[in-house]
């Protein structure tokens, strides 16, 4: 009899064996699907990137209340024929608000509010400009 259990044992570890296998495979097929797929979900997006075209400096609270302007990015650079530059943002501008979004340093600042447009859209700047406000409006191209 212990002969006749032993041979269970290896049947049974053999059956069990083969049962983890046939899964590994289904799995592996599954997984090898999924990628298959993503890849070709991947190969078909296109990113895109809105472009304003400035160069700019984020001014902290700390450094707006110092120098007696408002909070906001402060334009360092415009690049020529850029959205910004066809729109009439200035160097020395400060862009204080996206959309009526207020731009502050903590909250991601500008790059983080334009990176969340999309291209192709107007958006309306409000910019600060020797002590008084205005707004611009401006196009998103892409980068």
């Amino acid at each position: 009899m212990k002969k006749r259990k032993q041979k269970n044992s290896i049947g049974k570890w053999l059956l069990g064996a083969a049962v983890i296998i046939l899964i590994s495979v289904f799995v592996l097929n599954g997984i090898l699907k999924d990628k298959k797929l993503l890849n070709q979900q991947s190969e078909s997006v296109e990113m895109t990137i809105p472009y304003l075209g400035i160069r700019y400096q984020m001014l902290s609270q700390k450094t707006a209340l110092l120098n007696n302007v408002p909070q906001g990015a402060y334009i360092v650079e415009v690049i020529s024929g850029s959205p910004a530059d066809k729109g009439g943002v200035k160097e020395n501008d400060i862009i204080t608000k996206i959309d009526g979004e207020k731009l502050t340093e903590k909250d991601g600042g500008l790059a983080k509010v334009v990176s969340q447009k999309k291209v192709g859209s107007e958006v309306e700047l409000e910019i600060y400009r020797n002590g008084e406000k205005e707004k611009i409006k401006v196009e998103l191209v892409e980068e």
